[in-house]
């Protein structure tokens, strides 16, 4: 009797689809992950713990990208008050400000005596102007007119803090007018927190009325700069003459001032 013939196995047909299989996935890995890891780690970049800013901190972060279209801002419910920092990225300062993203907790630090002097909304612009102001001395002293690189942290800390009031203050005005009491309320609340608190290092009230007052110009952003700067050493050369008791008032222009440093 002849051998019935064994019928060849026929593969199963997932079996048979799985070089297709393969070839499609790898197809979509070399197009899709790539656009996925760069989206993952885009997103991982500028992740921070934050919160949704109400209605007049977000109107006071467009003001402060005004001042600053670079300054990264972020709103973190954690925090309380305003502080910036900033790093140094190739000839520039990279601004970086954190606030609470809940006006009452942003204005903390002075918000008792601003409040009844100024509205909030200019105290909220006021504040992140402040910390603008901070980023700003700190980028004028790394580009120097005269090419040598400078630490704005030489200043103590009063000098630095008087100088982002200024900044903030002539900031503020611009964008209201003169109208709006920005420096009377800013300078009465230092001078009102650094009685009550016995804080020493930002009792700056006296120090930026005086400097103001010798600020003739406030017309652009650079005007508000200088004028900053000024304050600073106008703050150092105070503190040192009230240390060393000398009869005379630091009372030459800011801009002087800051050309003989």
């Amino acid at each position: 009797m002849g051998s019935v013939p064994v019928p060849r196995s026929i593969r199963p047909l997932w079996l048979a689809a799985a070089p297709l299989v393969v070839q499609v996935s790898a197809v979509w890995l070399a197009i899709c992950v790539p656009d996925a890891m760069a989206g993952s780690h885009e997103a991982s970049q500028f992740s921070v713990p934050s919160g949704a800013p109400d209605e007049t901190m977000l109107a006071s972060a467009a003001f402060a990208h005004e001042l600053d279209p670079d300054a990264e801002i972020s709103f973190r419910d954690a925090q309380s008050g305003s502080l910036s920092v900033s790093r140094v990225e190739g000839n520039r300062i990279k601004c970086i400000v954190r606030v609470s993203p809940e006006t009452g907790e942003a204005l903390k630090p002075l918000g008792r005596f601003l409040n009844g002097r100024l509205d909030r909304d200019a105290q909220a612009m006021w504040a992140l102007a402040h910390e603008i102001g901070h980023c700003k001395m700190r980028d004028a002293f790394l580009n120097r007119p005269d090419g040598h690189v400078a630490d704005a942290s030489v200043f103590p800390w009063l000098a630095q803090e008087a100088a982002a009031d200024a900044y903030g203050i002539l900031s503020v005005e611009r964008k209201l007018g003169a109208k709006v009491p920005v420096r009377e309320a800013v300078i009465i609340s230092r001078m009102l927190a650094s009685s009550m608190y016995h804080d020493q290092a930002h009792a700056t009230g006296h120090y930026v009325s005086d400097a103001l007052a010798l600020c003739p110009r406030n017309r652009n952003d650079d005007d508000a700069v200088q004028c900053a700067i000024a304050t600073a050493y106008y703050t150092v050369g105070s503190v040192t003459n009230d240390e060393q008791g000398s009869p005379y008032s630091v009372d030459s222009p800011p801009q002087l001032i800051y050309e003989l440093a």
